[in-house]
């Protein structure tokens, strides 16, 4: 059997196991992964973040407007831009234009029709005919290009929606990640309009030092990710990553070297800009004790576990933690069979320093 340090007894009677939460397991042998452990950044893949810009310069229609987090399939009209009319021609100059053609072409339709009349009493040549039915149909195409100039510089100026715009749809299946300008909003050629990330994959940027980004030539066989808090970590499985590369040089400032892994999530399950601790599991396997990671307890900077010897009394035992992974740790210092406590550790600890009248620990 492996070699056990501590068993110093301690009391934890079962008012107390009551008055805290409790709980206890038997340590059983197992496997972990061999893994590598690193810092993670969360991102859109490559391609999969694309802004979207005005091709002209125009307004944005109000009237289809997007908001940030909305599923959008590809092809879907995200906004809508109004062509305006050259910034150098007011309204009132395409106003007076439209008018003044408005006019030339009903005197050249009135003159049109006289001459007609007047061919049939052979008063006039045909020739004359043709040149002034020419030039009505000129005139009445020139009004017709004039209103809708008019028409389009009205909508982007005056906020009217009545003409037809340009449509700026969505690149791909995706998410709206941010919208750049307002409803009703004058934009030049080439202004941002909105900004679009692809709803999956992700990619994930994981930092590793050198040697262990090394280590990843046999591929990956998981990724778990853990962003603190209170929130449990996330464990990605084999089938669902993708090793995309490996960075060919060290960061010269961060001196680590940095791993691209495709996850086959969306957006929602893992969100871009998110930052974790990575532990990127290995192909490899390590055997030993497996506890949970709440059944160590560090006292006073020396990893221990207490094992159950009855119902109120339970052993202090030093331990030697070899791996971790996600929740769980392989250890050496507990033996099979033995029952130990997952949950109360800490309160089995204040409860012999109380006992012994120490505030600092045992000393060894």
């Amino acid at each position: 059997l492996p070699e056990v340090t501590g068993d110093e007894e301690v009391s934890f009677l079962l008012e107390q196991q009551w008055r805290t939460a409790f709980g206890s397991a038997w340590a059983e042998s197992g496997v972990l992964r061999q893994s590598v452990n690193g810092s993670a950044r969360v991102e859109p893949p490559s391609g999969g973040d694309v802004i979207l810009t005005a091709p002209v310069d125009g307004v944005v229609r109000a009237s289809i407007w997007p908001h940030t987090g909305q599923r959008v399939a590809s092809g879907t009209t995200l906004m809508v831009l109004i062509q305006t009319a050259p910034s150098e021609r007011s309204l009132a100059e395409l106003e007076a234009e439209v008018r003044e053609l408005d006019a030339l072409s009903s005197a050249a339709n009135s003159r049109t029709k006289r001459l007609e009349d007047l061919l049939a009493k052979q008063a006039v040549s045909q020739r004359e005919v043709e040149q002034a039915r020419a030039e009505a149909a000129g005139l009445e195409a020139r009004l017709e290009a004039g209103r809708m100039a008019l028409a389009a510089s009205e909508a982007g100026r005056k906020g009217r929606g009545e003409a037809d715009g340009l449509e700026i749809t969505a690149p791909f299946t995706g998410r709206i990640a941010e919208a750049l300008v307002s409803p009703g909003q004058q934009v030049a050629a080439g202004t941002a309009l909105l900004r679009v990330v692809r709803e999956r994959p992700v990619w994930v940027r994981v930092a590793l030092t050198p040697d262990d980004a090394g280590r990843l030539d046999d591929g990956i066989a998981g990724l778990i990710l853990d962003t603190g808090g209170s929130a449990q970590a996330m464990a990605l499985a084999e089938d669902d990553l993708r090793l995309v590369a490996v960075a060919p040089e060290v960061d010269p400032q961060a001196g680590t070297v940095e791993v691209l892994v495709e996850v086959d999530q969306s957006v929602d399950q893992l969100k871009p800009g998110l930052r974790a601790a990575a532990q990127v599991l290995l192909p490899g396997e390590v055997e030993g004790m497996l506890v949970p990671d709440s059944a160590v307890v560090d006292d006073a900077g020396v990893p221990v576990v207490y094992v159950q010897l009855d119902g109120e009394t339970f052993a202090r035992r030093l331990v030697s933690v070899q791996h971790r992974q996600a929740d769980l740790v392989l250890v050496d210092g507990v033996l099979p069979g033995e029952r130990v406590v997952t949950v109360g550790g800490a309160a089995i600890r204040r409860a012999s320093l109380l006992a012994s009248g120490s505030v600092e620990g045992h000393v060894h």
